[in-house]
């Protein structure tokens, strides 16, 4: 069975820190996104992952991500690409500037991506 790594180009797919998951820092998460538009694959969403002082990886309460994204039935499929990667990026923008201003203890914050292809 295919991941949604094997999606990704080489060199981006090795930056992942899950063996089966899109799971990546902040810069490569926006390369992957970059890539996904275009690629034409839409973004069902994201969440993030907090690596923890002892290496063990987790999820926050506070940094969710967002809800599942469908695809209206009267869009096309280019918009859904659109949209969807363009939420995804500003999203995580956000969360990423605002984790850099909370984290006092250093933690390290990733962003698993779920792609979809049409």
């Amino acid at each position: 069975m295919k991941s949604d790594l094997d999606i990704l180009p080489n060199d981006l797919k090795a930056e992942s820190i899950s063996p089966n998951e899109i799971v990546l820092d902040f810069n490569s998460t926006i390369r992957a996104i970059s890539f996904f538009r275009e690629k034409q694959i839409a973004l069902l969403g994201w969440e993030a992952w907090i690596r923890t002082l002892d290496g063990s990886l987790g999820h926050s309460e506070e940094f969710q991500g967002t809800v599942s994204l469908e695809r209206r039935s009267e869009e096309t499929w280019q918009g859904y690409v659109k949209w969807t990667a363009d939420l995804c990026e500003k999203t995580i923008r956000e969360d990423y500037q605002k984790w850099n201003r909370k984290n006092e203890t250093k933690l390290k914050i990733f962003f698993c991506l779920s792609p979809i292809s049409p």
